[in-house]
């Protein structure tokens, strides 16, 4: 800085001694001391900077060039703006080259495409082996055919002409459907028609394939006390038999029925009417909730092939014996409202027989509500299902009604109105377990063997009080007992409990890899009962545990990692009405990671969703030998891999 300050002084001295406009020199006294300057005084800065002073001999500024120097620039300048001229030419030229090289070699890739389409093995595939194809991966993925017809011009026309790919049909109103849903065509791989022109087309492009049919009203669609405005109950039923009656002026025929569900909210009775207008002899489902008595005389006089049905148990006694009936694959008896009394026992009585009847040929089976009393299974012995895959009991009065050794997914609503159950129940082949407690009372999951259980969805409808009770039945905190639930993925949705209990409680599991929390409210103290821990040396000794296990084993050292397999955790507390202090469950969630990092339990996922700081991914990048310490027993585990 001070060198510079010196340069910038001799500058200026140098400029104030030059010749003034009258030819005569100026010292720098004479023009006065600048303001700003300062002169220095230093000998050895003298010496450094003597070749800038006036009297060194140096031209400080240019000279003005001769005439010939001016020439000899100008001819010079000539020849380089030809030269620049030439070479602009040759650019463009070179460039149109490559530009139409460009062209042809993208014309040439277009046809080597086209020849390539010729003698490629799909080609030659007959149209109809490709409707089939088409068939498959729009109705069993739930895909839309609308993607099919971008592909080609000959995939457009085989997917236009081939009926059953347009067959799926899901009538509503269109005053329900938010702005977006009006736009999607496609909902769950069915074509939304929520005006005349869209069933007529809809029903043109089926070309008389039999159709799967969807009559859907939100349970928000209409308000009674609202007689006016799209709320209504009269514009509901206005909209959905307009939309029905338009079958009559498209199709010359009776269009065939494959499958029929409504879905419709309580209270609410769509007019049947307008669904004599198909031809049901062709129908294989039939799905419904509510009191639809005709639907059953249509499905007596002229089905001959059912093989999925759900109803009303007060419908049941209507259900004239098919032969359908012994091969039903699915079965739904769902518990009626309408009935009571007498009239209940007889309707329990008549599914009951139903059920009996395709017992032998039932694949999946749906109970809901009080399907047998609990002194009829006293009496009659359970109904044997050995094909049954999947099964749904829904708040039943008596737990467990079938013999189904051989289920695969089990879904309970268990509600607290039970009476108390002992039996165990083998379930050697269950492996997809979803559970929903009404009221917190879950005893009678403590009867459930579950061996070869992977994915285990809990779902708790209560207070945090029953819930922490449940809790403490299925996952005693102290681990003491071995948890009677220990699935491989476990997911908890919406579960008001104390974070500090509900990690007590999820600490106990042995074999949990994925942990998956929804809606669940979680603090600091989650994260302290679940991170690895380590006795403290001056404490006094703990007393011995009668468990049996190495968790058991672990813990009466006082020291041990809790959710010893787990390699992905995701918390999503969206939707509560609980706001947290974000950046400190971050950096609690970031903590232990860390701390599962250093007792070489690292995690592989780490996600935790928050209102207001929204999705943070904390991933914890594995180490070198995490796989071989993974395949470690536990007895190979020393207390100095724990963290404090």
């Amino acid at each position: 800085m001070l060198r510079s300050r010196r340069v910038a002084t001799l500058h200026v001295q140098s400029y104030s001694e030059q010749v003034s406009d009258d030819g005569e020199k100026v010292s720098s006294s004479e023009m006065g001391d600048s303001p700003g300057l300062e002169e220095s005084s230093n000998e050895s800065s003298d010496s450094e900077t003597e070749d800038l002073l006036p009297n060194s001999g140096r031209n400080f500024f240019p000279t003005v060039p001769d005439a010939a120097q001016v020439a000899q620039a100008r001819l010079h300048i000539d020849i380089l703006s030809r030269e620049c001229s030439e070479l602009e030419a040759e650019h463009e030229a070179q460039r149109s080259i490559m530009i139409h090289i460009e062209s042809r070699l993208n014309s040439a890739r277009q046809k080597l495409l086209q020849e390539r389409a010729l003698v490629a093995p799909i080609r030659r595939l007959p149209q109809e082996i490709l409707s089939i194809i088409f068939h498959v991966h729009v109705h069993e993925n739930q895909q839309s055919p609308w993607v099919l017809m971008h592909v080609s011009r000959s995939w457009r026309g085989t997917t236009l002409f081939t009926g059953a790919l347009w067959s799926k049909i899901m009538l509503t109103s269109n005053w329900i459907s938010t702005k977006t849903e009006r736009r999607s065509r496609i909902h769950n791989g069915m074509e939304v028609c929520v005006k005349d022109s869209q069933i007529r087309r809809a029903l043109a492009r089926a070309n008389g394939a039999p159709l799967d049919l969807f009559l859907y009203i939100r349970p928000t669609a209409w308000s009674p006390a609202n007689h006016r405005g799209p709320n209504s109950h009269e514009s509901a039923i206005s909209s959905m038999l307009r939309a029905i009656n338009y079958t009559r002026v498209t199709v010359p025929n009776k269009p065939k029925l494959r499958s029929l569900e409504i879905d419709t909210p309580q209270g609410f009775m769509l007019p049947t009417d307008p669904l004599k207008l198909f031809d049901f002899s062709t129908l294989e489902r039939l799905k419904f909730d509510r009191d639809y008595p005709d639907i059953i005389e249509l499905v007596n006089s002229s089905t001959c092939r059912l093989s999925s049905l759900t109803i009303p148990s007060h419908l049941v006694p209507k259900l004239q014996h098919k032969p359908w009936i012994d091969g039903l694959g699915e079965l739904g008896i769902l518990q009626s409202t309408l009935i009571t009394g007498n009239t209940e026992e007889s309707n329990r009585g008549c599914s009951r027989r139903l059920l009996e009847t395709c017992a032998k040929s039932l694949v999946d089976l749906h109970l809901r509500g009080n399907f047998s009393a609990a002194q009829d299974a006293i009496e009659e012995p359970r109904i044997e299902t050995p094909l049954l895959k999947r099964l749904e009991l829904d708040r039943l009065k008596y737990f467990w009604p079938v013999e189904c050794r051989n289920i695969t997914h089990l879904r309970l609503v268990l509600c607290s109105n039970w009476e108390d159950w002992t039996e165990k129940i083998c379930l050697p082949n269950l492996v997809n377990f979803d559970c929903v407690v009404i009221g917190g009372k879950c005893d009678r999951l403590l009867s459930l063997d579950m061996p070869e259980l992977h994915t285990f969805r809990l779902r708790l409808k209560g207070g945090k009080f029953n819930n922490k009770l449940c809790f403490n039945t299925l996952w005693p905190p102290n681990g003491v007992v071995p948890p009677s639930i220990d699935p491989v993925v476990f997911i908890l949705e919406v579960a008001p409990i104390l974070p500090r209990a509900l990690g007590a409680c999820l600490a106990t599991l042995t074999l949990c890899e994925e942990l998956l929390l929804s809606r669940t409210v979680i603090d600091s103290s989650f994260f302290e009962e679940i991170e690895p821990k380590k006795a403290s040396t001056d404490s006094a000794p703990p007393k011995k545990k009668k468990g049996k296990g190495m968790e058991a084993k672990r813990r009466s050292k006082g020291s041990y990692i809790a959710l010893n397999r787990l390699r992905r955790l995701d918390i999503s507390m969206e939707n509560t009405k609980v706001q947290p202090d974000e950046p400190q469950l971050i950096g609690c969630a970031k903590d232990f990671v860390s701390s599962r990092k250093k007792v070489k339990k690292p995690l592989e996922v780490m996600r935790i969703n928050l209102p207001k700081a929204g999705l943070t991914e904390i991933i914890a990048e594995p180490s070198g030998d995490w796989l071989d310490h993974h395949r470690m027993s536990e007895d190979g585990m020393s207390e100095d891999e724990l963290v404090e």
